[in-house]
């Protein structure tokens, strides 16, 4: 009699999964620990996250709350990075507390399936709303993606409600192991959230998987791995094959390993995508001077410049290609310097500047 209720109670869709509790080490960084009794803050904020995940037996436990000093020399994602690494448990978040929100209106920085989270405080903002923007970025966390519609957690700014496709996203990532990324996830579930998300019809760079594989491409770049960035790139062309960015993320490291066809191809993949990437550009034009096509690599950094005449890497791109093509050492400096006046303090540009002007200065036309 029981085993015939249990499975009445299924049919009906009144089971729950067993709660599942996550542990949150929170390191907070000045500007929140300038509020009076900041920790516990953090722990309300935390208690709100819970509730509002209730529905989806998560809850989050505050495991440690430490003092952190965000380097705001680095990129935001440079500081979500140097949170804590991945927990062997797989049940572990590393959250960061970063400061003032930033002007695009995302509540934070979080990647799916890496439990390194940054959320910014928004001073002019009630607890409600804190813990809303807390809670959408801990969806992005286990895979959601931005909503369409007003009020619901996933839309900017974020609602409170655990939209229709949010929860069925959730409840096949609410189990996954943290410390496995993707691969924690079995085939049917993954080509399961791929229908979710195809048939959402969001943006391509919003996919999870893409978003998962890219980030850890970025940091095997600044960690000087380039075989597994190459493989975590590759993956994510596959998860957008249609996002111009990830031909080029693929290109460039296989620019960088010296595979120049491969290295081309995508390049040029990325132009038929998008004819104004100029990060295509510059990337099919730097694969065009190590193959001896020259003329051409001026070509596609001259429609770059034309296109983003404000970014001082691609002058610097043209005035480093220039500085060694016979006949443009002025040119070359003209671009250096229009490079340096829009990024004073690169260290880079000023020196490709000093090499040029000493070339001119030895003879060199």
């Amino acid at each position: 009699m029981r085993r015939v209720v249990c499975c009445a109670l299924l049919l009906a869709g009144c089971y729950r999964p067993p709660p599942r509790v996550l542990h949150v080490q929170v390191a907070v960084g000045p500007e929140l620990r300038r509020q009076t009794g900041w920790r516990n803050l953090v722990s309300a904020r935390l208690r709100a996250l819970s509730a509002i995940f209730e529905p989806l037996a998560l809850r989050f436990e505050v495991a440690n709350i430490s003092e952190w000093e965000p380097d705001p020399k680095q990129s935001l994602e440079a500081n979500r990075r140097i949170l804590a690494g991945f927990h062997a448990s797989g049940d572990w978040i590393e959250l960061g507390f970063y400061g003032s929100r930033q002007a695009d209106g995302e509540p934070g920085l979080a990647v799916a399936y890496d439990p390194r989270v940054l959320v910014f405080d928004d001073p002019g903002a009630g607890e409600t709303q804190q813990a809303a923007g807390l809670a959408h970025e801990i969806a992005h966390l286990l895979g959601a993606w931005h909503a369409h519609s007003s009020g619901s957690l996933m839309s900017l700014p974020p609602g409170t409600e655990l939209d229709r496709g949010t929860m069925s996203c959730l409840r096949l990532t609410r189990s996954v192991n943290l410390s496995r990324g993707p691969s924690g996830l079995d085939a049917a579930t993954l080509q399961r959230l791929q229908e979710l998300w195809t048939a959402s019809k969001a943006e391509a760079s919003t996919n999870p998987f893409y978003r998962f594989y890219t980030s850890r491409g970025l940091e095997a770049v600044a960690r000087g791995l380039p075989s597994q960035a190459e493989e975590d790139f590759t993956k994510a062309e596959h998860f957008a094959p249609g996002l111009a960015i990830a031909h080029v993320d693929l290109g460039n490291v296989e620019l960088a390993a010296h595979e120049f066809l491969a290295a081309a191809d995508e390049m040029r993949k990325a132009l038929a995508l998008d004819p104004k990437s100029s990060g295509a550009m510059n990337g099919l034009a730097a694969v065009l001077v190590v193959t001896g096509h020259r003329g051409e690599a001026i070509e596609w950094l001259a429609k770059s410049v034309q296109l983003t005449p404000g970014d001082p890497r691609v002058h610097a791109n043209m005035g480093v290609v220039l500085a060694n093509t016979p006949g443009r050492i002025d040119d070359a400096i003209a671009e250096l310097r229009e490079a340096l006046r829009l990024d004073p303090g690169n260290a880079a540009m000023r020196h490709s500047l000093d090499l040029a002007l000493a070339a001119r200065q030895q003879g060199r036309r």
